[in-house]
């Protein structure tokens, strides 16, 4: 919400006006001899008299025309909502691996570009069967990047991954079955018993033979 929104023009407000509105955010110029506006409020804030939180931006982007207002815009997104300008990247590939059994780790990758005018620190996110990975990945403005997601499988089937509207199919194998184990044992244990009798004949064989 602008609080000062009822003033037009190159309005100028008060430092009285201002203390009494004490709005959540304030963005000011801050370059080229302007930054005694940025010092001044640092002063008004140091002595409590107002509470929000004060943002820098270049004055050449606020007075520049358009269509360069775009940077503007989203620079000011920025500073008020930074966790959905974080989120503004799109997914140009997604890779998973085939298949990979129980108990080891699947690798995701993730191909992100940044399509805004503003370069900083993005999140990148995938989705493995409803749960949510997420990465924080630094993209200049217009820049792509290739991020590694590694995912420990614990149960066997096949699962859904997405990340920017692509999806794809992993495929998690059921660990060596038990019952083989057990049967190499079983084997073991009768193969054992065996020579135990074979051994026990033969005693008594070369005894009969005494």
């Amino acid at each position: 919400m602008n609080v000062f929104s009822n003033k037009t023009g190159w309005a100028t407000i008060s430092k009285e006006e201002l203390v009494e509105a004490d709005p959540p955010h304030i963005i000011v110029p801050y370059k080229h001899g302007s930054e005694i506006i940025y010092e001044e409020l640092m002063k008004i804030k140091e002595k409590g008299l107002i509470h929000g939180q004060i943002h820098t931006m270049d004055p050449d982007i606020i007075s520049r025309p358009g269509p360069r207002v775009v940077l503007a815009l989203e620079k000011i997104l920025s500073f008020l909502h930074p966790e959905i300008w974080s989120e503004m990247l799109i997914v140009t590939d997604l890779t998973v691996q085939s298949s990979v059994t129980v108990g080891d780790s699947a690798v995701i990758f993730v191909e992100v570009k940044n399509t805004g005018e503003l370069g900083g620190v993005k999140t990148a996110s995938v989705t493995v069967d409803g749960n949510s990975l997420q990465k924080n990945v630094t993209l200049n403005a217009g820049e792509s990047k290739l991020v590694v997601f590694t995912v420990e499988m614990k149960k066997a089937g096949v699962y859904t991954v997405s990340a920017g509207g692509k999806t794809a199919t992993l495929k998690v194998n059921p660990a060596a079955s038990i019952s083989i184990v057990n049967a190499s044992i079983a084997l073991s244990v009768i193969s054992l018993v065996a020579i135990v009798i074979l051994t026990v004949a033969l005693i008594k064989r070369t005894s009969m033979a005494k």
